[in-house]
């Protein structure tokens, strides 16, 4: 679901000033990196404008490309206007098609997200028919391969590092005026880049968790989900009309913070979450026993102790997003005091 609505211009892409609009003929397209249900990423380059006088500079970027398998064709009456389509004779449009919603949502929220531990968006361009987002490359790629690469020397304070990135990118986006739920945080979409910050990508799935809000969106990938998602999705359910969690509703943000705490036990550990299991598998088994993503790192009973309240099966007892930095940020200097007195590496 869109955060807000753009007026669409003539093309095709969401009135937005904040981004750049770049010509499809100033991108270049290298090899493929990932490619998804509704979107596929590529290296390349681009020549971004300048910013004052000079000349374009070439940079190198990741280019995401959004698309449908079921066509263009529904996703084009969807943006045209009311007007238009009276004037044209045509039956009332559906809604934005995935790969469109996903498109706008991220356009929309990025343009107004600013903060260095979110990925940053250079611009956008409509390439071949496909709505694509622009953004710098990520040298070391994304967190997933980082940490189950052996050749990578990962020293206990660098993953601390990533942590508080990690948990500094989601407390943001909670505290802005209209907080918003990432919805699908993991470490396939947390980017690393070469000098080992990490920023929070992938922002498609994005919702606001307050506020205007019609419908919740049961969005994410299981390994990584709040029991209170799974249990939607074991019965089939993938949108939910949105209560407000005072009244008893759905409240996104715990949902994040459970999915935080999986992300902090994978730059723990190392570890795939429920390693080796079918993922109709996890979901039964968080829903119905809350098995845990694996086993708990031994070396940190503070760290253990964080997990766990990330983890509680009641939403309302998990920690805030902000909580969650505050005690990272003191194990950090919990493992500064240690290296000082010649206790820790």
């Amino acid at each position: 679901m869109p955060l807000r609505s753009y007026p669409t211009a003539p093309d095709g892409l969401p009135a937005i000033d904040a981004i750049a609009r770049i010509a499809a003929a100033a991108i270049e397209f290298c090899e493929l990196i990932n490619a998804g249900q509704s979107c596929k990423v590529s290296r390349g380059f681009a020549a971004l404008p300048p910013t004052g006088e000079g000349a374009a500079t070439r940079v190198a970027i990741a280019v995401k490309r959004f698309y449908d398998e079921a066509g263009e064709e529904a996703e084009q009456q969807a943006e045209l206007g009311a007007e238009q389509r009276a004037e044209q004779g045509s039956p009332p449009s559906p809604q934005l098609s995935n790969a469109g919603r996903r498109f706008h949502s991220e356009a929309e929220l990025l343009a107004t997200c600013t903060h260095p531990n979110v990925v940053r968006c250079l611009g956008m361009a409509t390439c071949e028919g496909q709505r694509c987002l622009l953004f710098p490359l990520a040298e070391r790629g994304n967190l997933w391969d980082v940490l189950h690469d052996e050749r990578a020397a990962l020293p206990w304070e660098r993953r601390l590092r990533f942590s508080i990135d990690v948990a500094r990118a989601v407390a943001h986006l909670h505290s802005l005026p209209t907080p918003v739920a990432h919805s699908d945080l993991k470490s396939k979409n947390i980017l690393v880049a070469a000098d080992w910050s990490v920023s929070v990508g992938d922002l498609g799935d994005a919702q606001r968790a307050r506020g205007e809000v019609d419908s919740v969106a049961i969005a994410g990938t299981p390994e990584w989900m709040a029991p209170e998602l799974l249990e939607h999705i074991n019965f089939g359910r993938y949108a939910i009309p949105w209560v407000a969690p005072e009244q008893g509703g759905l409240d996104l943000l715990p949902c994040d913070v459970f999915s935080l705490g999986t992300v902090l036990w994978e730059v723990a550990t190392r570890q795939v979450p429920y390693d080796g299991m079918r993922r109709r598998q996890v979901v039964e088994q968080v829903v119905n026993h809350y098995k845990q993503p694996g086993e708990m790192p031994g070396e940190d009973t503070a760290l253990e102790a964080l997990l766990g309240d990330c983890w509680q099966r009641e939403p309302a007892a998990r920690p805030s997003a902000a909580q969650v930095l505050l005690r990272l940020e003191a194990l950090l200097d919990e493992h500064f005091r240690l290296v000082s007195i010649g206790l820790g590496s």
